[in-house]
């Protein structure tokens, strides 16, 4: 099937969306509307059909708290989003909140929770991840450089467990918080380090007592990156690989991968998303896939052609690619980004679900951005 339209609302910009699944059957999509500040969410079957009206994810209020940049995560029976939030008519400079609503699949109701105790970073998303048990687990960048990277884990009822914490140990002004939880029930916490030199990316493992070990640096130096947990009981972190902007360069911008064992030692297997040359890579993720696979995402420019953006995928193992590169938009010209992508194993089949941000303008929603997206039936070789 062609891409589909994923907002109802057209007035202004929607924008930021994330995507998750819901019982193997569903995939919900948030994302923050520009034309009144507030998350909406939509749900949709397997197949691409909406499931249910467009939703008001976070609680009704008066207007002007501005809420921004959503995520979630499926857990138990509902699902979870986490947005940032600042208050109604204060200025730009304004301490802003994380929060979170949990939903329960068939009631689409639950309240909503305010997690950071202190001021959290306004422009970072936070993050979410499953954890073995049923609850959940939630990160982001903190204001202070010597906090910034927490964590707060939750029951599924909304109950905090323990108490809130701080990932990282060297202090900075970190970016890009990632979580994911193994097969062994350990977390791994993850983020884009900002200490001095180039970015690079540093991970800390936790059990339920606390950090594992000591905080591992990565080789790698970014921009963006994703991180995703794989069946084995391993992980992945992919990131871009910028090569510099040498208009003579065969490869400028491309996604790369790495994974890693439990105990976080490098599973010395390093993976490039594709072999296409001269392109620019942005907008990095990951989704687990059955069997130990996974499926990089990112959204590519190819450089010698018009300016415009497509929506890009691989489906790799452990031991490597399979099947070929594919293309989830299916309209042209323009731009996409915001990229964000789930896989859902319903009783059939395995669907990955691509969903971005569009300036195409086009179709049902002519009025700004708009957020789209498509449902690809995965093979068990790849595409």
């Amino acid at each position: 099937m062609d891409e589909v339209l994923i907002n109802t609302t057209t007035a202004g910009d929607q924008s930021q969306p994330s995507v998750c699944g819901l019982q193997g059957t569903q995939f919900v999509v948030v994302w923050e509307d520009h034309s009144d500040n507030t998350i909406k969410g939509q749900m949709f079957g397997a197949g691409g059909a909406k499931s249910s009206d467009q939703i008001l994810i976070n609680l009704p209020t008066p207007p002007g708290p501005r809420r921004q940049l959503p995520v979630a995560v499926e857990y138990g029976s509902g699902f979870v989003v986490a947005w940032n939030e600042q208050a109604a008519g204060s200025a730009a400079t304004a301490p802003t909140q994380l929060k979170l609503r949990i939903f329960d699949a068939d009631t689409l109701s639950g309240p909503e929770i305010q997690v950071s105790t202190s001021p959290v970073e306004p422009l970072i998303r936070p993050a979410l991840a499953r954890l073995q048990d049923g609850n959940f687990i939630v990160v982001w960048a903190d204001k202070r450089a010597d906090q910034r990277i927490r964590a707060q884990r939750f029951g599924a009822d909304g109950s905090r467990i323990g108490a809130e914490f701080r990932a990282n140990t060297t202090p900075g002004l970190h970016k890009v918080p990632m979580v994911a939880c193994l097969t062994n029930g350990d977390v791994v916490i993850a983020w884009r380090a900002r200490i001095t030199g180039p970015l690079h990316i540093r991970y800390q493992l936790f059990n339920a007592k606390g950090a594992v070990g000591s905080e591992h640096i990565t080789p790698a130096t970014t921009t963006a990156a994703a991180m995703a947990a794989i069946d084995g009981g391993q992980f992945v972190i992919a990131h871009l690989n910028d090569f510099g902007e040498d208009a003579t360069a065969s490869t400028l911008i491309v996604v790369e991968a790495d994974v890693y064992k439990a105990d976080g030692s490098p599973a010395n297997l390093h993976l490039v998303s594709t072999s296409e040359q001269r392109i620019q890579a942005t907008w990095p993720t990951l989704s687990p896939l059955s069997g130990g696979r996974f499926l990089i995402g990112w959204v590519q420019l190819n450089v010698d052609q018009p300016a415009t953006t497509n929506v890009k995928a691989r489906v790799f193992s452990t031991k490597g690619p399979l099947g070929q590169v594919v293309q989830f938009n299916t309209s042209t010209g323009h731009n996409r980004f915001s990229l964000a992508a789930v896989a859902a194993s319903g009783p059939a089949e395995e669907v990955a679900f691509a969903v971005w941000t569009d300036d195409t303008q086009s179709g049902k929603d002519t009025a700004g951005r708009a957020i789209r997206g498509r449902p690809l039936t995965v093979p068990a070789a790849g595409f």
